[in-house]
């Protein structure tokens, strides 16, 4: 097993954050003026999910055998609280795959919470979180042609979709909080500024002396 706190975590960078905040897009626009290898934590998650085991990852393991009905008519704060759980379950397996990538390393995704992450920036790395405002979320899912198809096979899509957009703000909200508590830098996005700008942003951050 590796020893996290043995290894240089001085060239591994974080952007964490909810959906539809445009962490992908500043992740790629720094990746290609600085050169950093890209790790887009999301493009993983199948894997993560299919090493998954019972004992170990419970709630992972059991995403699998959900049908939509179970997963998007739940209620919304049930959806957070498992979303949570999986984000927790998995990022052991994300570390693994830092550790053998070469650096510096952008790693992108919705599972670099601060909770998780935090132990890492005490040992050298920064990181960055980016979270939309529910009204900006909810109008570019909208503008999204393949969004209403995730739930289509629910019993009432509609709802279903309400349900998700309510569990990604309420995500969000605890991003917010964790960053909050642990003093650590959000952006929030409402639209005012273009993804050039945000990326200037989360740059200046994650580059400051």
């Amino acid at each position: 097993m590796l020893d996290w706190k043995q290894m240089d975590w001085s060239q591994v960078y974080w952007i964490g954050g909810s959906p539809c905040s445009g962490k992908s897009s500043v992740a790629e626009i720094l990746c290609a003026q600085l050169g950093w290898y890209s790790y887009r934590a999301d493009d993983f998650f199948g894997r993560h999910v299919q090493r998954s085991t019972a004992q170990f990852q419970p709630l992972t393991w059991r995403l699998s055998s959900l049908s939509p009905e179970e997963i998007w008519m739940a209620p919304v704060a049930e959806q957070v609280e498992r979303e949570l759980g999986i984000y927790r379950e998995i990022f052991g397996f994300i570390l693994e795959d830092i550790a053998g990538l070469p650096k510096p390393v952008l790693v992108e995704g919705a599972a670099c919470m601060p909770e998780l992450v935090k132990a890492f920036i005490e040992q050298g790395s920064r990181a960055v979180w980016m979270i939309p405002t529910e009204a900006f979320q909810r109008r570019h899912y909208a503008m999204r042609p393949w969004a209403q198809g995730i739930v289509q096979d629910c019993s009432d899509p509609r709802r279903a979709y309400d349900n998700w957009m309510a569990r990604d703000a309420l995500f969000a909200s605890e991003i917010s909080r964790q960053t909050s508590v642990m003093g650590l830098p959000l952006k929030v996005v409402d639209g005012d500024q273009g993804i050039e700008e945000n990326a200037s942003w989360v740059k200046a951050e994650l580059l400051q002396d």
